[in-house]
């Protein structure tokens, strides 16, 4: 559903209620106050976190939804005098953590010893929120603060008590476990220069630009040209722009025609361009006469479905939602076959002719021409296996979803990637070995290959996984040795009776009869 771009309610508007407190015809209960409270936006709300963001003494909110505006920042102008306190904690970093998560807090207020203020640090509140772990009590008329108590949590389960007095009301103070004595904390002096204004929610856009910070490997597509002249090949040493158009849509012709006016432009800077239509068969004489009108100079042809389903996959990842691609919409992948930016809508010639160089830039400099916002990129060590980290991740997705449909062959260039970022991640590990060592298409087996990537996993996991014991054994006989398959695979029989898993150890039983016989193990059609 939210792949779809539908919420789970239309729009989650902000609502905000009041603790009525000790009121006497309320009874107890809280009131809806969200029109009042200026929070009722007609937004798609999802996170909120609490701070006292101006050092005002009360609280202010910063608001994100799933639509735009993307983010708000409410504050708290509300003309009050009401008293408060505000302690920051921190743990001996021994029997409690540093931050303190999982402290309560307990003020008590002169003269009401009986009804206590409590609070309790959280490591996130609410919905993908983290408030400020500065604890705001709002003290209402109270004048001074008689104790405030401290049970700090202790990693064995216990917690420890602590009481710390002195504190004065509309002060802010750091607490540190076993001192017993508050330490007041000065506010910045420095005031926010931060003043009420309409945020204005920005027009939708038929157009977007967006370039990958990982390039990821696309299908070996082939676009025939004239006849006696080479296709145009992805992947085949020059970039190349894909893009899908309709005779019946405006912008798509006005972008074939720009095309032609830039062409010699878009040649010079070695681009292969290739405009294929999504019309209806019957329709082709519609596009012929368009691309004769606008003078396309490139190769032209009608999409098939399978051209067409495998872009809308491409498209599908990129975004996170299943929504029909757009028209005109493009697809610009390198020399060297891997898809460096997308364009929804008609796209601008000059950040094609700027975006030809983006895959060929290292990492950070991609990161830096993928962000929305001008920035620099940080070298560090941390930064660079947070990047790895990322890269593999997008890879492993791509390379499941695409066993999902038996797309074999192109989730192997995915897994190989992975292991050239990361030589020891098993899960690529294992599914390059078992590709390469039992696919039906002799072109795609390679038992010396496989056989090295599946040493490698059960080394990793100390021969210990049925699985990947099972995709070794696999491996061996595809290589040819099946001796060593038939010993392995009995291993693997072993492990998995050993952890319950009977169906496994029944089918690998099968595989071994097969290597009995000198004859590997196949994958179904």
């Amino acid at each position: 559903m939210l792949k779809q771009g539908r919420a789970f309610s239309g729009f989650e508007r902000n609502c905000c209620f009041l603790n009525t407190g000790g009121e006497t015809n309320a009874g107890g209960r809280f009131a809806n106050i969200s029109a009042a409270s200026g929070l009722d936006f007609a937004d798609d709300g999802r996170a909120v976190a609490i701070v006292d963001w101006d050092l005002d003494g009360d609280l202010d909110l910063w608001v994100s939804n799933r639509n735009a505006p993307r983010l708000r920042f409410m504050r708290n102008d509300t003309l009050t005098a009401n008293r408060f306190v505000a302690v920051r904690l921190e743990g001996n970093g021994r029997t409690t953590n540093r931050d303190a998560i999982g402290a309560r807090v307990e003020v008590y207020i002169a003269g009401n010893d009986d009804q206590p203020l409590i609070k309790t640090l959280r490591a996130g509140e609410g919905f993908l929120a983290q408030s400020s772990k500065w604890l705001h009590f709002g003290l209402g008329s109270a004048e001074s603060i008689d104790k405030l108590i401290v049970r700090w949590p202790g990693s064995d389960g216990s917690e420890s008590v602590e009481e710390f007095s002195g504190l004065i009301v509309d002060r802010r103070y750091h607490l540190a476990q076993g001192n017993g004595k508050p330490v007041e904390v000065s506010p910045r002096t420095t005031q926010l220069a931060i003043g009420p204004s309409l945020q204005e929610i920005p027009a939708q856009s038929d157009t977007a630009r967006t370039p990958l910070v990982t390039p990821f490997p696309t299908r070996k597509f082939r676009f025939p040209r004239r006849t006696g002249e080479t296709p145009v090949s992805v992947g085949g040493g020059k970039p190349v722009l894909i893009t899908l158009w309709a005779s019946w849509c405006a912008p798509c012709v006005e972008e074939l025609a720009e095309f032609a006016e830039r062409a010699e432009e878009i040649q010079s800077a070695g681009i292969e361009v290739v405009a294929m239509s999504v019309d209806k068969p019957e329709d082709k004489t519609s596009v012929s006469d368009a691309i004769q009108t606008s003078r396309f100079p490139f190769v032209s042809g009608m999409a098939t479905e399978r051209l067409v389903s495998l872009l809308q996959d491409y498209f599908n990842f990129l975004t996170g939602r299943e929504l029909p691609m757009p028209l005109p919409v493009s697809f610009l992948i390198d020399a060297n076959g891997r898809l460096a930016v997308v364009y929804k809508g008609r796209l601008q010639i000059d950040d094609l002719l700027a975006d030809v160089a983006h895959s060929s830039g290292t990492r950070a400099e991609r990161w830096v021409g993928s962000a929305q916002l001008a920035g620099r990129s940080i070298e560090h060590p941390k930064i660079q296996r947070i990047a790895n980290l990322y890269d593999t991740t997008v890879y492993l997705r791509m390379g499941r979803s695409l066993l999902k449909v038996r797309r074999f062959e192109e989730a192997v260039d995915y897994y190989r990637e992975i292991v050239r970022i990361e030589p020891d991640q098993p899960t690529a590990l294992n599914s390059l070995a078992w590709i390469l060592s039992t696919h039906p298409n002799d072109e795609m087996r390679n038992g010396s290959e496989a056989t090295q990537f599946a040493m490698r996993l059960v080394n990793l996991s100390g021969e210990t996984d049925a699985s990947e014991l099972d995709t070794l054994a696999a491996s061996l006989a595809e290589a040819g040795r099946f001796t060593e398959a038939v010993s392995t695979a009995r291993q693997a029989i072993a492990q998995a009776r050993s952890e319950n898993l009977d169906q496994l150890a029944r089918t690998i039983e099968a595989r071994v009869a097969l290597y009995e016989q000198g004859k590997p193990y196949r994958m179904p059609q």
